[in-house]
């Protein structure tokens, strides 16, 4: 389970270093779950896994905790979807699990949905655009130095 954990917590703070292959930007599951889905300020992970299975009017049909975090990263990473027996989703799962104990099956969980993040914070689209001139820099920087 320990190395799971650190498996999960590295895909959520650092997605680009442990699931970059699933990531089509340069953003990290923290962007918007911040301190690591603790914060309940933002898209919080604590007691999400109480709400599922859930029915989303965006895909119509009912989904799975799995499924919502592969949706994360195919909508916000806009990246692909990991395998159901991934060792990388099903360590996300149980870190998010892990985070609802003690919270009751189908509980109303008052942080659920509240996604403005406070001014401090850049928004995806900022936040994307600065990945963008960060990687062009990048790239430029090293076609100089001859690479």
């Amino acid at each position: 389970m320990a190395s799971r954990s650190v498996l999960a917590i590295g895909i959520v703070v650092n997605t680009q270093e442990y699931a970059k292959s699933y990531a089509g930007n340069c953003i990290n599951c923290t962007n918007c779950h911040l301190d690591g889905g603790l914060n309940p300020n933002t898209t919080s992970f604590v007691g999400l896994a109480a709400v599922y299975p859930e029915y989303r009017a965006r895909n119509a049909r009912v989904n799975t905790l799995a499924d919502r975090v592969n949706e994360c990263f195919e909508r916000s990473l806009n990246g692909q979807a990991l395998s159901a027996d991934s060792s990388k989703l099903q360590a996300v799962v149980a870190y998010i699990t892990w985070l609802s104990h003690g919270v009751l099956s189908g509980a109303t969980i008052p942080w659920r949905a509240s996604n403005a993040l406070s001014h401090g914070y850049l928004s995806i689209p900022s936040m994307e655009s600065a990945c963008l001139r960060a990687n062009a820099l990048s790239v430029t920087a090293s076609t100089a130095r001859g690479r």
